[in-house]
């Protein structure tokens, strides 16, 4: 049903303790990542660190930078889960909980919430 999340991405956002809103009836979910934003440099450095993938070339993962679709505040992203090949959702988690690690954390922007 595309209105429920799978249960993979919730665990994959959950381990992490990423923040997220179930997609409520469309195709994507919005994931808070405002925390890694903010110790990336901001959100386009943080997209950009998660496509680039690790330095040792093994891949990245990419996200829709939430700013360009009005989302509820700094450092979401869209993921869209119906739009992944069987097989390719569950890789693209372990990728984004992979530089979300290398990242790290930083503080949470309050308008982020």
């Amino acid at each position: 049903m595309a209105s429920e999340l799978p249960m993979e991405s919730k665990v994959a956002l959950s381990s992490v303790g990423a923040p997220f809103e179930p997609p409520g009836g469309a195709l994507f979910v919005w994931a808070n990542l405002g925390a890694w934003a903010s110790a990336a440099g901001g959100e386009l450095a943080l997209f950009e660190q998660l496509a680039a993938g690790p330095p040792d070339g093994s891949g990245g993962v990419l996200l829709c930078p939430g700013e360009s679709f009005r989302s509820p505040g700094e450092g979401w992203f869209r993921i869209c889960p119906p739009a992944a090949p069987g097989g390719h959702l569950s890789v693209g988690l372990e990728r984004l909980v992979a530089g979300l690690s290398r990242v790290g954390r930083g503080r949470t922007p309050s308008a982020a919430s």
